[in-house]
């Protein structure tokens, strides 16, 4: 699908420099632009590397001109970018209609334009919003409420007594309302905790492929309006996360975590069990939160700690190796002169 310059700038709101004519055919990056292709840069520091590339066109920022490449101008090209990539984005072909393998149970609620694909098994007192759908393979426990417009992608497992809200995005392989791990030793034995409550999803949250959100002991784990989990994370029963919080790939949160609101997790964070995280922090890759932090909290490392110390620390580790062999050169320096002085009173006359 082809398109000219002139609609992509309609699209975005910006201002064409150079022809407007110019054919368009696909978004791109830097590394990986070819002849057709729209790309963005955000300031000048890429601006020779754009010119450089088989780009047809560039999206800039008011400050940044291409030689020799038709651009338009925006406040914003990363925002604008998303609009284009939107555009150039395939159409997603939707399961259609109830197929006739699915297992449908009673006393079930379906709105309009819910489209159910094959072998779904959908529970007992289910309540599926308008426009819902439901890829092949998805189960569906029994009181479920799904709101309108979610899609659950292939072999979703929903169990019993949860709530999605609406324009939700759950990827494949997402487990939402196991229960929760929760055990107590007695007489020998780890005896199993029931969990009795329930999982909340707000709307306009996206889990991706092989997530899990566990079912709360009691009560409910909540994950907030807008919030956005990668792959492959765990959220334990009666975590509370706020609004509008980012979950990188492999986060594990332990039972009765709470985030405040626009709380970033790097890829394979950490956090303790019963551990509060304030609004606008961010906690980079690989670390581990053992203790409550501030809003707007920057931190890393484990345990994790204020952000730039820790780079400071890093970077003091890294020079171990050296300092040692200057410690080593001191002790032995110390030692000669320790036999020095020793040898050197022992020779005085009495």
């Amino acid at each position: 699908m082809s398109t000219t310059l002139r609609e992509i700038a309609a699209l975005v709101g910006g201002t064409i420099v150079g022809d407007a004519d110019t054919l368009v055919a696909g978004a791109a990056g830097l590394e990986d632009a070819a002849q057709g292709d729209i790309l963005f840069v955000e300031n000048r520091r890429y601006a020779e590397r754009a010119a450089a590339s088989q780009a047809s066109a560039v999206l800039v920022p008011p400050d940044v001109v291409i030689p020799n490449k038709p651009c338009i101008t925006v406040e914003d090209p990363r925002a604008a970018f998303l609009k284009v990539l939107s555009f150039f984005q395939p159409r997603e072909r939707l399961p259609q209609g109830i197929a006739e393998t699915a297992r449908i149970g009673q006393n079930v609620t379906l709105g309009e334009g819910v489209a159910i694909g094959d072998y779904c098994c959908i529970g007992d007192n289910v309540v599926l919003g308008d426009g819902v759908v439901l890829f092949p393979m998805v189960y569906v426990g029994d009181n479920v409420t799904i709101g309108p417009n979610t899609v659950i992608y292939p072999q979703v497992t929903v169990y019993r007594d949860v709530t999605i809200g609406a324009r939700v995005r759950i990827h494949s392989g997402s487990v939402i309302g196991a229960d929760g791990f929760g055990y107590i030793f007695v007489e020998g034995q780890h005896v199993k905790v029931p969990h009795i409550g329930t999982v909340t999803i707000e709307d306009d949250v996206e889990i991706g492929a092989c997530a899990c959100v566990d079912r709360a002991k009691t009560a409910a784990t909540v994950v907030g309006r807008g919030t956005k989990i990668d792959n492959l994370v765990q959220v334990a029963h009666n975590c509370r996360l706020g609004n509008h919080c980012i979950l990188a790939g492999q986060v594990g949160l332990a039972g009765s975590v709470s985030l405040g609101d626009y709380v970033v997790l790097g890829g394979q964070v950490g956090v303790n069990g019963h551990t509060h995280i304030g609004s606008g922090s961010q906690v980079a890759a690989q670390s581990g939160v053992m203790s409550d932090l501030e809003p707007r909290s920057v931190v890393s490392g484990y345990p994790a700690h204020e952000h730039r110390r820790a780079l400071r620390e890093t970077a003091a580790v890294r020079q171990l190796p050296e300092l040692l062999k200057t410690l080593r050169s001191l002790e032995q320096r110390i030692q000669e002169l320790e036999r020095a002085l020793s040898t050197g009173s022992s020779s005085e006359p009495a």
